[in-house]
């Protein structure tokens, strides 16, 4: 499997010149899913070349304005651009109280129907339970109820060891078993186990949202994953910053990056008072040496199969 990360915004709290509030498109496996929705994110996906009306889920991490407040121009766009399909949002029920009282108000009707998935401020566990993917909430610690979103890879079959296919001489429908994770019995009591006829599974594609929080401690779902953002709105030395608002410093998200021994980190959510970002990439690094720092237009490629996470851009 392969996913392309695009980052459209950076920036917490408020835009500055160079970066847009926290906005980012997740394309696993051709399914186009966009994480957050900040003012602007339009624009950014525009100068990405990435359609709008490719995208089927939307997930929001929480009720901070930097986080949905492109929401509700994207949708009007989509309807404009006679979009149809129906979009599956998922976020606190204040959002979709938001963008209802938006539509209403204006008297503004859309052209595709909108499913929404309220996020319970308690609720963990699965969201969306896809062809290609699967989607996981988690809580996050902030001042207001907010959820990190972890994208996994759905490993629907095994794949058979075509030499077993001969040695064996295995039948179609004993193939299918297989493939399915199904030990093969025969008509003549003989058991082949899964492991022996299958070839061994590769880890899943996992990448970890995690914005708009202190430091994430070691969470099984995130353990080990190909690619964990974090945000690091702040530099160790505006660490009562972090306190008072509940967000991290980039140490934090370095830690974060250790202690779930992830792949790769990247860091974002960056606070107005940084022009540059080489500081907050130092201070990562000296917790997980390999952090990057998310800008607009970066895309990231990650390749299950080969265990590659490749900057492209």
């Amino acid at each position: 499997m392969i996913a392309t990360l695009h980052i459209l915004g950076t920036s917490s709290a408020v835009p500055t010149s160079n970066r847009f509030p926290s906005s980012q498109l997740l394309d696993f496996g051709g399914e186009l899913m966009l994480i957050d929705c900040g003012e602007g994110c339009q624009m950014q996906m525009r100068k990405q070349g990435i359609g709008f009306g490719r995208i089927r889920q939307i997930f929001i991490s929480h009720a901070h304005g930097d986080h949905f407040f492109g929401l509700i121009g994207l949708l009007s766009t989509l309807s404009v651009l006679k979009v149809d399909q129906p979009l599956d949002i998922y976020a606190p029920p204040v959002v979709k109280k938001v963008i209802d009282y938006q539509l209403k108000t204006l008297g503004y009707r859309l052209r595709m129907k909108l499913h929404w998935h309220l996020i319970d401020p308690d609720f963990e566990g699965l969201l969306l339970n896809g062809n290609k993917c699967m989607v996981e909430a988690i809580k996050l610690n902030h001042s207001v109820p907010v959820h990190g979103f972890i994208f996994r890879e759905k490993i629907v079959e095994r794949n058979i060891d075509s030499e077993k296919i001969s040695a064996y001489d295995l039948s179609v429908s004993e193939i299918v078993r297989a493939k399915k994770g199904k030990e093969v019995i025969r008509e003549d009591g003989t058991v082949l186990s899964n492991e022996e006829l299958t070839l061994p599974l590769h880890k899943p594609l996992t990448y970890a949202f995690c914005t708009d929080t202190t430091r994430v401690p070691r969470l099984d779902a995130i353990h080990k994953a190909h690619l964990l953002y974090h945000e690091a709105t702040y530099l160790e030395k505006e660490r009562e910053l972090g306190f008072k608002t509940l967000h991290s410093t980039a140490k934090d998200a370095g830690m974060a990056a250790a202690e779930n021994e992830v792949d790769q980190l990247l860091i974002g959510h960056f606070s107005a008072r940084y022009k540059k970002t080489d500081k907050l990439l130092q201070e990562a690094r000296e917790q997980f040496p390999n952090t990057t720092v998310a800008h607009e237009g970066m895309r990231i490629r990650i390749d299950s199969k080969t265990n590659d996470v490749r900057i492209l851009t």
